[in-house]
């Protein structure tokens, strides 16, 4: 059970090498899974109401962030949940994002600083609204909301998912910094980790980042996460881990 809302259930996924990075030190990461794997991800999305990414992803893998399963109707898809600080979305070429060229019967909820705006200047805040009404014609809506310690407010995010946009199930895609809030503020019920047989190195980005643990007792007591299923998908193998917290 996760540590926001029983009724509220939230899954993480995402793949690693056996060293436990998801990515180079370049942020590249397609493909880590295999073709089963990727196809056991979609069916994972088709599940839930909302998927969940950092601008990060958007900006590496340029992702369309939807189901593409020929079994499931594609008009019945996922909302899209992009944690974008700083809206770095808008330095990006917009002809490009697949998101807007995806956008039929998505909607695309965008969350960022609220604290952005006000030291802007007026042209900057003119350009920042022009923007805003660009996307809308996407089904993109913005959030402005509170960061904590430098990141946006994972709760208060929460709260809004669930009470406002009436969104009761979100799959938590990545990257590792998104990983990481999640994670370390419990709230996650369920954890899917998939793994494949390549190493990346030291210098390749780590799923789980700084956790602040001193003591492999605070670890043990902090963390109840138990093994509840193995999948081996050809090479690679798929890890289910439930919260006991």
């Amino acid at each position: 059970m996760n540590g926001f809302n029983e009724n509220f259930f939230i899954t993480i996924k995402y793949a690693q090498s056996l060293d436990g990075k998801i990515a180079t030190i370049s942020g590249d990461s397609k493909w880590i899974s295999n073709s089963k794997a990727l196809y056991f991800a979609h069916k994972l999305r088709a599940r839930h109401d909302a998927i969940l990414v950092g601008i990060n992803t958007i900006i590496k893998d340029n992702p369309e962030l939807n189901v593409r399963l020929k079994e499931i109707d594609q008009k019945v898809q996922p909302a899209r949940i992009i944690l974008d600080k700083n809206l770095k979305i808008f330095s990006l070429d917009f002809k490009k994002l697949k998101l807007l060229k995806t956008y039929k019967n998505i909607n695309t909820f965008i969350f960022y600083d609220k604290n952005l705006i006000e030291p802007l200047s007026i042209i900057e805040k003119l350009n920042l609204t022009k923007n805003i009404e660009y996307f809308k014609k996407f089904n993109v809506k913005f959030f402005g909301i509170n960061a904590i310690c430098n990141y946006l407010d994972i709760k208060e995010l929460l709260n809004i998912l669930y009470n406002d946009l009436k969104i009761k199930s979100l799959l938590v895609e990545g990257g590792g910094k998104v990983i990481t809030e999640f994670f370390k503020n419990n709230f996650f019920d369920k954890m899917f980790i998939i793994v494949a047989p390549i190493f990346i190195g030291d210098d390749g980005i780590s799923a789980i980042k700084e956790l602040g643990f001193l003591t492999m007792e605070k670890v043990k007591s902090m963390q109840k996460i138990k093994l509840v299923q193995t999948l081996q998908l050809d090479e690679q193998i798929v890890y289910e881990f439930i919260n006991k917290i």
